[in-house]
């Protein structure tokens, strides 16, 4: 199996009159004492204080909140999809027990995904807009490159754009191929991925 490392002014002579009056008015700035609470007497000019109210503020950008940890046998559910996590790991093969057919990464390991999926809606919405934007954190370095399986009987087939019909369970496999070292050393192996619309990082090692 080949390595599947799956933004008016005023001018001009007809105005001089008034240009003068403003700049007398802008020369004479009235001054506004006020007390706050605290006790202490604030001065500030009517001038400044129409500069700041219509200054332009900048929105604030909130900071995007971190994952959240999902583990195996841990469910998430809408009124669309019920999602559930059953093993992450990493192998030297893409297996299952209900085919005789498996996979073997070219030079490498599998980090997989294991889930439990169920479309609740004749909506046919595929499989990978529900599971998605999956990258994986090892050694410095990320791997974006997933594919989608499930087992039709003994057949391997892709998940990628694939819906399913209501109400039937499917156990499907995200994966992606690690350097073969991955599978023996002590550093972390993590995913992060956004399943229903929801920010979730798994630790497989």
């Amino acid at each position: 199996m080949s390595n599947i490392t799956r933004r008016f002014f005023i001018s001009g002579a007809a105005f001089a009159s008034i240009a003068s009056i403003s700049s007398i008015l802008i020369g004479c700035s009235t001054q506004v004492e006020t007390k706050s609470d605290n006790g202490v007497q604030e001065t500030s000019s009517i001038e400044d204080s129409e500069a700041t109210d219509n200054s332009e503020k900048e929105p604030s950008t909130p900071e995007e909140a971190d994952p959240e940890p999902i583990e195996a046998g841990d469910s998430i559910a809408t009124d669309k999809w019920n999602i559930i996590l059953t093993d992450a790991y990493v192998s030297y093969t893409l297996e299952s027990d209900k085919s005789r057919t498996s996979w073997t990464a070219d030079n490498g390991v599998f980090a997989i995904l294991e889930f439990d999926i169920e479309s609740l809606t004749s909506d046919k919405i595929p499989v990978d807009q529900a599971i998605k934007n999956n990258q994986l954190l090892y050694n410095g370095n990320t791997y974006s490159n997933f594919d989608m399986k499930y087992l039709a009987g003994e057949l391997w087939l892709s998940a990628k754009r694939t819906y399913f019909d209501a109400n039937i369970p499917v156990h499907i496999y995200v994966y992606t191929t690690l350097p073969a070292t991955a599978i023996d050393d002590d550093k972390q192996i993590a995913v992060t991925t956004t399943i229903l619309d929801q920010n979730r990082i798994i630790t497989l090692k």
